[in-house]
């Protein structure tokens, strides 16, 4: 744990008039401290040596059948100088697995193709560098969404996975019949703080949201609202004169993500492959995330005139672009070494209702 990000929020703690944060403020500062944030550390967070895996890192047939997906969309756009952008695209893997398929299979679009990375952590610039070091066409960065928007106007594809699920959230509460707000206050102990909730007395939040809430769920029901959201729809649209944003999450429709079902909310921990609930514990050095409200990027995105084109689960969308097309025929026996038996669970990985295939969800928005 970080004694330096401890000590940091504690004195924003301790300098506000309530000695209270919103815990969308404890969740940037955990995730994106300029110096002590998790995702700004030198350290692997995907993969085998990191703390969570993305469908990337199940194998590169992800990344072929997204890439299959965009060239269709490219023939349509029919741009002569088609842009590919990528938001939060971590070690650069992802987008590797992609442009290797579109170099492969449509050399004409690969060679007039720029791309945009759009990262807020120098050491994943640095790896998603050494990852596309061997394409030979522009390739641009920006740390940040907005940043991007102020020098960047393209026809072309905006894409994202599990991207928006680690924008900070504002936690709220149902407590006699009204929604409040869950804040972060501090304690000290052995001269360190010890983080603790507590409701706010006042919240701009709720106050702003008051329309938005839901009425019919019961009292200590607990829902997460994303910041930035909106914000990031419309730099998103300011950048793309034409062409589709694709957004690939785990997350749900407005109704479901604030169901009885899930009391408690959908706020969760990542340490080492394990998920645990204790956004306090390990400040700095774990990943924490919330199920994405697709009804807000949706609806925003039609207020700014991104019309909304598909909207369904991972496997659906996978198998509408040929991923079973790809599982192979074999008589091999060893699994260890057998290249048809890798691709064929990893299609199954990619597929199952209960994991990857059925959790997560494909936005796909079109600005004509």
């Amino acid at each position: 744990m970080s004694s330096d990000l401890l000590k940091h929020i504690g004195r924003n703690i301790i300098f506000q008039e309530s000695h209270m944060i919103s815990f969308a403020t404890f969740m940037e500062n955990c995730l994106y401290h300029h110096e002590w944030g998790y995702y700004r550390k030198r350290l692997d967070k995907v993969g085998k040596n990191g703390d969570f895996f993305t469908s990337s890192h199940v194998h590169q047939i992800f990344g072929e059948v997204l890439a299959d997906s965009f060239l269709l969309s490219f023939t349509e756009i029919a741009s002569k100088k088609p842009v590919l952008l990528e938001l939060g695209g971590g070690t650069g893997r992802l987008m590797q697995q992609v442009l290797t398929r579109i170099r492969e299979c449509e050399p004409s679009i690969y060679q007039n193709l720029e791309v945009i990375m759009v990262e807020i952590s120098p050491f994943h610039i640095e790896c998603q560098k050494e990852s596309l070091e061997s394409f030979d066409i522009p390739i641009r960065w920006y740390s940040s969404v907005q940043e991007a928007a102020l020098q960047e106007e393209f026809e072309g594809i905006i894409f994202s996975n599990e991207y928006f699920d680690a924008f900070p959230v504002h936690l709220l509460e149902k407590q006699a019949a009204k929604w409040h707000e869950i804040g972060v206050t501090c304690l000290e102990e052995n001269d360190e703080p010890v983080f603790q909730e507590k409701t706010m007395p006042v919240s701009l939040i709720t106050n702003q949201l008051n329309d938005r809430l839901p009425t019919h769920l019961p009292d200590g029901m607990r829902i997460e609202w994303q910041d930035g959201i909106e914000e990031v729809i419309e730099a998103l649209g300011t950048m793309l004169k034409r062409g589709r944003i694709i957004t690939i999450d785990y997350g749900d429709e407005e109704g479901e993500l604030y169901h009885e079902s899930r009391k408690n909310g959908t706020l969760v921990c990542y340490y080492q492959h394990q998920m645990n609930e204790e956004p306090f514990m390990r400040v700095g050095e774990q990943d924490i995330t919330a199920h994405v409200n697709f009804t807000r990027i949706r609806e925003w995105g039609e207020k700014i005139g991104l019309h909304t084109v598909e909207y369904q689960r991972q496997d659906q969308f996978l198998i509408q672009n040929g991923i079973l097309e790809k599982a192979q025929a074999h008589q091999d026996r060893d699994p260890f070494t057998s290249k048809a038996m890798k691709q064929n669970r990893a299609i199954s990985q990619l597929l199952l209702p209960g994991g990857l295939g059925g959790l997560f969800r494909v936005l796909i928005q079109e600005k004509k």
